[in-house]
């Protein structure tokens, strides 16, 4: 997890230590097919993927820190996502967050003002979190239908190109989540983006509208937006905008409407130079 979030850092490191780092996004060196199937077994009564799934693909399709994706199809022809934790992954955790935890000591002694405490225990919370598929279930299709539920709204108009994996149920637990398959191209492809007919700047402006949306109006965002966790669909006609696909919700953020309205106040105040107004918003947040 500290790897990602170094390797999105594009002034921390040169650029041949942040394309190395890119890797722990979604290419983490996978466990073998017997530790996920006896996970999947565990999880799944007893049976086995081909038992519950029409094919399970045995290689993964991306592989991180707590747990990795394979690929199978449901027994009604559909393609599926299913994510698995890794068997030990709850001890190794425990034991990663000590040694990180005593490292952040050490360096707090170096750089007292840097906000190491602060630092870890955001790491932990987030980590912590993500051991528990069933949540991660729960904000996704809780961000899902914030979207959804502001279409046709006027005043809240949402972006028309942006998708969420539908989640299947009957197939997830704490430490299984099936979601609906996605295609696409990750956000920082951008030979591949060029090549399919993508227009980079038609999809920042989705990608920031979106997160616009998430964090001043509803409050709830999707906290871990590495280039992995982002996919782009070419648009169905040319000229037309292209689809952002957002994956893994495992970390996600919420903010309070007394903070989303002291951002607001901030920025405004900011874009037209009242001080008056910024250091009301800042008493405002706290």
């Amino acid at each position: 997890k500290v790897g990602q979030l170094i390797s999105i850092m594009a002034n921390f490191l040169p650029d041949a230590f942040r394309e190395e780092l890119q890797r722990l996004q979604d290419q983490v060196p996978p466990r073998p097919y017997r530790d996920i199937e006896a996970r999947l077994r565990e999880e799944l009564g007893g049976r086995a993927p081909t038992e519950v799934f029409a094919e399970f693909s045995a290689e993964p399709v991306a592989s991180a820190s707590i747990g990795q994706v394979h690929r199978a199809r449901l027994k009604t022809g559909e393609d599926v996502a299913v994510k698995v934790q890794y068997p030990d992954i709850e001890e190794i955790v425990r034991t990663d967050l000590k040694a990180l935890k005593r490292i952040f000591g050490i360096l707090r002694w170096f750089m007292p003002a840097y906000g190491f405490d602060t630092i870890y225990a955001e790491i932990r919370e987030m980590v912590l979190a993500e051991l528990d598929y069933r949540q991660e279930a729960t904000v996704l299709e809780r961000i899902a239908g914030n979207f959804a539920a502001r279409v046709g709204d006027p005043a809240h108009q949402p972006p028309a190109s942006v998708r969420f994996p539908r989640v299947l149920a009957e197939y997830s637990t704490a430490r299984v989540l099936t979601t609906e398959w996605m295609e696409g191209v990750k956000v920082a492809d951008l030979d591949r983006l060029v090549a399919t007919g993508v227009d980079r700047r038609s999809t920042a402006r989705v990608c920031v509208e979106a997160y616009c949306q998430q964090i001043f109006i509803d409050g709830l965002y999707h906290a871990d937006p590495h280039p992995g966790n982002l996919l782009v669909q070419p648009p169905a006609a040319p000229g037309g905008a292209p689809t952002v696909v957002f994956l893994d919700f495992g970390a996600t953020a919420t903010v309070s409407e007394t903070m989303r309205h002291g951002m607001i106040s901030f920025l405004q105040g900011a874009m037209t130079r009242d001080t008056t107004r910024i250091v009301s918003a800042m008493k405002e947040m706290g």
